[in-house]
């Protein structure tokens, strides 16, 4: 198996876009979080 050397943003930023995050806020989106059938937490986290 190879090993790939990212460097830690695009690292960062290549896990936060696989989980549907958002990139600056460093979490879950309003979309996925809608996806997940919890959307009402988006407004907790904006509080």
């Amino acid at each position: 198996m190879r090993t790939v050397a990212y460097p830690q943003k695009q690292a960062k930023d290549t896990y936060y876009a696989m989980m549907g995050w958002e990139n600056a806020a460093g979490r879950p989106s309003k979309r996925r979080l809608e996806e997940l059938w919890i959307g009402w937490v988006d407004d907790k986290l904006s509080q």
